[in-house]
Formats: C-alpha cells, sequence, structure tokens
C-alpha cells in the first residue's frame, strides 16, 4: 500500500510515503495526494461515503478515571467544564457528569477491575469545537493559566482548523478547536 491510514497499536498512524508508520496523528492528517485505505475486518469491502440512516443531535462520553476526585477538579478548574451533578456510593464519590456548552461527558471511578497499570486514553481524542480561532485562543491561555499543559500550542492547521491539544490526567486527549474561514 502507498500511503494511507491503517490501524496500528489501538491508534490510528499515517502510513506515509516511504511505507513506515510515521505518526500518532489523528486519520485526517493523511496525506490525501495518496487514496487513503481503512483496514476493515470485512475482506474486500472499500470504506467509502455513504449515507447516514442515524441522525444523532449530540455525543456524550464516559472516561474511567484512576482518581475520580482529582479529574474533576482537572475539567472543572484547568479546561472550565461545569460539575452537573457528582455520583456517591455507600458514601464515596463515584462519578461526575460534566457539561460545557452541548459538551457532556461522566467521569467514573476505576474500580481497578482490569488493573492499575493499564494504559488509557490511548487512541482516543476528542474534540472540543468554539465558535471562533479567538476562543481557541482564549481557552489555551486559560488552560496555561490555570496550570495545565498544552500537548500543542494554537495552531492552523493543514486541513483547514485552529486547534490545540491538551491531556488529561488519565492520558485522553482534549483538541480545541474552529473550522478557519476562507
Amino acid at each position: 500500500m502507498k500511503g494511507g491510514i491503517v490501524p496500528c497499536d489501538a491508534e490510528w498512524r499515517d502510513y506515509g510515503r516511504n511505507g513506515t508508520f510515521a505518526s500518532a496523528d489523528p486519520p485526517w492528517l493523511a496525506d490525501f495526494d495518496y487514496h487513503c485505505h481503512l483496514h476493515s475486518p470485512l475482506p474486500n469491502k472499500a470504506m467509502t461515503a455513504s449515507t447516514a440512516v442515524l441522525h444523532a443531535t449530540t455525543l456524550g462520553g464516559s472516561i474511567t478515571c484512576k482518581d475520580v476526585d482529582a479529574s474533576i477538579r482537572w475539567y472543572r478548574d484547568i479546561v472550565g467544564f461545569a460539575v452537573v451533578q457528582t455520583y456517591e456510593h455507600e458514601g464515596k464519590l463515584v462519578g461526575a457528569s460534566i457539561a460545557a456548552g452541548d459538551i457532556h461527558l461522566v467521569l467514573n471511578q476505576d474500580n481497578g477491575q482490569l488493573g492499575w497499570d493499564r494504559i488509557k486514553g490511548q487512541g482516543l481524542s476528542l474534540q472540543l469545537g468554539v465558535a471562533t480561532p479567538a476562543d481557541v485562543d482564549a481557552a489555551a491561555a486559560r488552560i496555561k493559566a490555570a496550570g495545565g499543559t498544552l500537548l500543542s500550542e494554537p495552531s492552523d492547521r493543514p486541513w483547514g482548523a485552529r486547534m490545540f491539544q491538551v491531556k488529561d490526567p488519565d492520558g485522553f486527549k482534549l483538541g480545541v478547536s474552529t473550522p478557519l474561514k476562507g
């Protein structure tokens, strides 16, 4: 295969011109001069454009956290989410619903059943859409001022978006982005 996208080690990787795995960047960074193929478990079934039959209006998610209290504080104090509701079991905090605009996430306390040392967040990146490039820059400045560390500074990306990324305490990547006009 000459260029495209293939899954590798539970992450999408860009399969570059020289046939090597180049990065852990998301699939939209693939070089579109080449034909992009997605290896499917269905043999000889190319992934092509199709019409959606599901008409969803929002997407929520649930994240398992090693220390749910620390994650609640990080999403609230560093990123700027509101805590909508907390959940307790037998008097102990076990989760929270958080929101930022129309974005809703549930943070759950990990029970350790799958092992405390497992890697979390690998192969997942959540994108938070904001209205303008200035909003992207303001979010990055707020996160840094609150003590957060960006994985990447805000910049205009080749696919037509201004964005940056940050990683939460459990390793889940969050991107903040907006489409560029023009």
